[in-house]
């Protein structure tokens, strides 16, 4: 058996020779000599005496390609581009085989590098030995078109068509031949187009995120957001996009000393009150006592405008509304705590119609309408739980049968006011659910719900109402977090104190020497200054803006993304580095450990190096 071995002569040249193995130092050591000394003569010859050359022409700079040459170079470059994505594609088995083979024999495994697979230089010389060399851009928008093709295989990955072509080809792309383009020529170059690939995919994504910081990934809450901004009411931005982290920052401002307070929040309460009223009729930012008072005459007064214009028919239908609230209300009654105004009503009403019975069109002026809508109101108002929705249905009753004797002409304004009215009863029973804030006639968006669903339970949850949308919108959107000492906000608080603890502590400090409590509080101005910015109308549009959210969901990466954007990235490096390295074996692994007859003729020539240098 013969040994190759290579040897480094004095002059830097390389040269080989094979020895017997098993072959002695004596003998290995005269061989080189002889190699030696049959090398170096030639060189150590006088060079012929060379008569004077001309000076050679300076090359002609290369002539400017046109614009239809250059369009041509990025065609032909894109085509290449696409037969190394899928050679890039089709290779990673291979990669990942390469891959464990390293990573074996870095664990200390002796693992030949040698793959069972297909690198990418394999599948490159098969492609080409039926193309022929595979086309080289010669511009450098051909370049840039080349690597588009070697990422194209991106769209192949589940996505959506705009993430599957921006994210997964044309961004990665473009930094990963930037990156090329500033390191080309060097070792680094490979390494620079596997970076810029793998993290060109982040780019659009992090672009929008400059212009839209936190984007609402729930539909129906983008959908209750601007249903509320319809109404005048204005959400922070964290309530806007529903941040739970923005949330509890905002929260916690109220809390700081000199911060922006809870103004804020009174003028949100006071906005989504006033919203409610709008759709009774009212405007005001509060339901105070007196403004209810006030609505329930002017909806009366409009009412008996309406009914002063007709007569309310004595129909069966009447009869047997009202004899079904009757039943209602003394099923879910005993007879000891009914009331007698239920069945008052209710006789005055059988007795019209029995003695209209023979009439043509038996009917009753709009005075006894006014008397029993008067009549029922001012006992509902202070009426019980059974009793109120009893009376509210016997009004409802008389209602439809005036609606359905008015003029055409007049129902339209009807119905507005009943609409009107409804709303108004929800209300009432909202302004008047505990609480300090619903002392101070503020309507929270959760004892609204409550009326509206005790009022019409399907109805609610149908949305049926515009009040009903307003209230759901409310509970969803502006529901306060908690206010008792939770972790979040705790947090939160350190948060928003965090830039600016050291100063704040410092400047209070030296404040509360120079200026006693005043000083001090002087020095809390930093973090009262970082509260108030984040609550200030240009920061909280900045944060609740959407304008960049369909990019951002278009461009989103799913799961497969990295993996598209990996499959390109490696792609481009392996093509990069295959007129390199050239190797049978994937250039991204150079310098696994080599194999052990490799290893011994490492250590041969490292040997016959030291003897030529002795």
């Amino acid at each position: 058996m013969m040994a190759t071995l290579k040897i480094t002569l004095p002059d830097g040249r390389v040269a080989r020779m094979t020895v017997p193995d098993g072959s002695g130092e004596d003998f290995i050591r005269s061989k080189v000599d002889a190699l030696k000394a049959q090398m170096m003569a030639p060189a150590e010859q006088a060079p012929a005496p060379q008569a004077p050359q001309p000076e050679a022409p300076a090359a002609a700079p290369a002539p400017q390609m046109s614009a239809g040459e250059t369009a041509v170079d990025a065609v032909k470059s894109l085509g290449s581009g696409l037969v190394r994505g899928g050679i890039g594609l089709a290779s990673l088995p291979g990669l990942l085989e390469s891959l464990g083979r390293s990573g074996l024999n870095k664990l200390g495994a002796d693992v030949s590098p040698e793959t069972a697979t297909w690198q990418y230089n394999d599948i490159q010389r098969g492609v080409e030995s039926v193309t022929g060399k595979l086309y080289e851009p010669k511009s450098t928008l051909g370049k840039y078109a080349r690597t588009v093709g070697e990422f194209a295989p991106g769209v192949l990955f589940p996505g959506g068509l705009a993430q599957r072509v921006v994210g997964n080809v044309l961004a990665p792309a473009f930094t990963s031949e930037t990156a090329g383009q500033l390191t080309e020529g060097t070792k680094a170059e490979p390494y620079a187009r596997l970076a810029g690939g793998l993290l060109g995919g982040f780019i659009p994504n992090a672009a929008t995120r400059i212009v839209s910081p936190v984007r609402t990934a729930d539909p129906e809450h983008a959908r209750q957001v601007a249903l509320l901004r319809r109404e005048g009411v204005r959400p922070t931005a964290g309530q806007a996009t529903d941040s739970k982290a923005l949330k509890w920052g905002e929260q916690v401002t109220g809390d700081i000393p000199l911060g922006p307070g809870t103004g804020g929040d009174i003028a949100r309460a006071e906005q989504f009150t006033r919203a409610a009223l709008r759709h009774a009729g009212v405007n005001a930012p509060r339901a105070t006592a007196q403004v209810i008072n006030d609505a329930f005459t002017n909806i009366g007064q409009r009412f008996d405008a309406l009914a002063a214009r007709t007569v309310m028919p004595l129909d069966q239908r009447l009869a047997n509304d009202i004899s079904a609230v009757v039943n209602q209300y003394n099923r879910s009654t005993g007879p000891a705590v009914r009331a007698p105004i239920v069945q008052e009503i209710a006789d005055d009403v059988h007795n019209l119609v029995r003695s209209g019975a023979n009439a043509a069109n038996p009917a009753i002026a709009g005075d006894v309408y006014h008397r029993w809508t008067s009549m029922i109101e001012a006992t509902a108002r202070n009426a019980d739980q059974y009793l109120a929705p009893a009376l509210r249905q016997l009004r409802s009753a008389l209602d439809d049968a005036v609606e359905r004797a008015l003029p055409a002409a007049d129902r339209g304004q009807w119905r507005q006011v009943r609409g009107e009215y409804r709303n108004l009863l929800a209300i009432t029973e909202a302004a008047g659910r505990a609480g300090e804030k619903a002392a101070k006639g503020l309507i929270s968006p959760a004892a609204l719900k409550g009326a509206m669903q005790h009022q019409n339970v399907r109805s609610y949850a149908r949305g049926q109402r515009q009040l009903d949308q307003l209230a759901r919108a409310g509970e969803g959107i502006l529901r306060e977090l908690p206010q008792s000492g939770t972790a979040p906000r705790a947090q939160a608080m350190a948060l928003l104190s965090a830039p600016t603890t050291w100063t704040t502590g410092l400047s209070t400090g030296v404040g509360y020497q120079q200026g006693g409590i005043e000083g001090a509080l002087m020095g809390l101005g930093g973090q009262a200054a970082l509260a108030r910015l984040l609550m200030s109308r240009p920061a909280q549009a900045w944060l609740a803006n959407q304008a960049a959210a369909p990019v951002q969901r278009a461009v989103q990466g799913g799961q497969w993304a990295p993996v598209a954007r990996g499959v390109g990235a490696v792609g481009a490096y392996q093509g990069a580095s295959a007129p390199l390295v050239g190797s049978q074996t994937n250039p991204i692994w150079e310098g696994a450990p080599p194999s052990q007859a490799a290893e011994d003729e490492r250590r041969r020539a490292a040997m016959l190096g030291q003897l030529l240098r002795q």
